[in-house]
């Protein structure tokens, strides 16, 4: 349940607020009541239990996904500085491999054509918390 709710509150951080909420603790207390364990369905994604002890998580929201990979990815330095900030045409064939090694050119123009949803302004979200 700790690792569900750590991963929701990270998507709950990227969603701002998108997404409908659904109770996690009630859904999975009246799964475990009627014995369902696959495709449960939660806030952000699916889950599905086995017997082995393992969870599966299927996302339901690829862009919101996606925004989550691009917002780690940039804070582990995997992808160059200018990421989202230059035109793929202008990038050094450097940043272009990069890009094309992690999601293609096409990707990474339509990511440029929705900045305001793939990029936070974190310094903003940080002076809220003050």
């Amino acid at each position: 349940m700790d690792k569900l709710k750590d991963i929701k509150k990270v998507f709950n951080y990227l969603d701002d607020g998108k997404t409908e909420e659904i109770d996690m603790q009630q859904t999975l207390k009246m799964a475990e009541h009627y014995g369902e364990t696959r495709k449960i369905e939660l806030k952000y994604f699916y889950v599905t239990f086995y017997k082995k002890g393992t969870c599966h998580i299927e996302f339901k929201n690829m862009e919101l996904l996606k925004k989550f990979n691009l917002f780690g990815s940039q804070r582990k330095g995997w992808l160059p500085p200018s990421y989202g900030k230059a035109e793929y045409k202008d990038m050094t064939p450097e940043e272009k491999a990069v890009i094309n090694d992690f999601e293609g050119e096409s990707s990474y123009n339509n990511v440029m054509k929705n900045k305001s949803y793939y990029f936070m302004n974190t310094e903003e979200l940080l002076k809220l918390s003050s």
